[in-house]
């Protein structure tokens, strides 16, 4: 289900890409790193490219971050004037069941992500007490 999201993600993006091609990728490209939707070094190696190729990144991009970024991405269409083009990518939405399988997966990755971080903070902390214990030696 996950992979049928984000592949509909994706074509939602395909569907208009000429549309795409007409607005202003590099803005938007900026706004999504502002929002950190991508990395700094992406929008670096991507806005000196052409249109075809900013929209083929986003198309492939922008599924991998979730319903969230793809709710980001129109707003961000729509504040930079591009109302008409905003509202047909809304309209394409994902459905209900789609967005929440997304919403889970990404509750899963956070969820893995934390006890990872938990895990390295207690390593990080048993470090720091035998250096302490080597130290007063």
């Amino acid at each position: 289900m996950l992979r049928e999201a984000m592949s509909e993600v994706a074509s939602i993006i395909s569907r208009h890409s000429e549309e795409l091609k007409f607005i202003d990728l590099n803005g938007v490209l900026a706004d999504l790193r502002r929002e950190k939707l991508i990395l700094h070094q992406e929008y670096h190696e991507i806005v000196q490219k052409g249109s075809k190729d900013k929209v083929l990144f986003l198309q492939d991009h922008l599924p991998w971050k979730g319903y969230i970024a793809l709710m980001t991405f129109i707003d961000i269409v729509r504040r930079r004037g591009n109302e008409d083009l905003a509202d047909k990518l809304q309209g394409e939405k994902l459905h209900g069941e789609q967005i929440l399988e997304l919403m889970a997966e990404q509750q899963q990755s956070l969820s893995e992500s934390i006890v990872q971080l938990k895990k390295i903070k207690e390593s990080l902390q048993n470090c720091k007490e035998a250096r302490s214990d080597i130290q007063r030696r």
